[in-house]
């Protein structure tokens, strides 16, 4: 199911394409992304870590 996700520290999502609307949100006011993720986990679309595990 297509839905829309922020790319910023608030994760929002919504069923219905817009702009971020959490004020403390790095994206704060920007277009969410379209993702058609089916586990929930946004990883298509989300910026990866520069952490890297076991490092």
């Amino acid at each position: 199911m297509v839905h829309y996700v922020c790319t910023g520290d608030c994760g929002g999502v919504s069923d219905q394409p817009g702009n971020c609307q959490a004020e403390s949100c790095r994206m704060h006011n920007q277009p969410l992304v379209e993702c058609n993720c089916t586990d929930g986990n946004h990883e298509e679309v989300m910026p990866k870590s520069d952490a890297v595990d076991g490092e």
